[in-house]
């Protein structure tokens, strides 16, 4: 039954991803996903070790998520300093 939900969740995970358009969401559904498929394997009882490795890639898949988050901000940013320079010399 678990082995069914987890399929299931995959599928509306590449239905959210192929349909979204903005990235923080789907960072958030990754990280979601990265902690759905840790408490998979640790209910079917896997070693600690290959739970520390979700963990691991759970971490840097937030650090990664904070430095996408951060750029497009900065390019957002910068663009509109950009549009409203631009619109002052016209």
């Amino acid at each position: 039954m678990m082995s069914g939900f987890l399929i299931l969740f995959l599928f509306y995970f590449y239905l959210s991803i192929s349909s979204s358009t903005n990235i923080l969401i789907l960072l958030i559904l990754v990280e979601f996903m990265i902690l759905f498929c840790f408490m998979h394997m640790v209910f079917l009882s896997f070693s600690y070790i290959v739970g520390l490795f979700f963990i691991l890639i759970g971490v840097c898949m937030g650090a990664y998520s904070i430095c996408v988050f951060i750029f497009l901000y900065r390019s957002k940013s910068s663009s509109y300093i950009l549009s409203s320079s631009l619109e002052l010399l016209y």
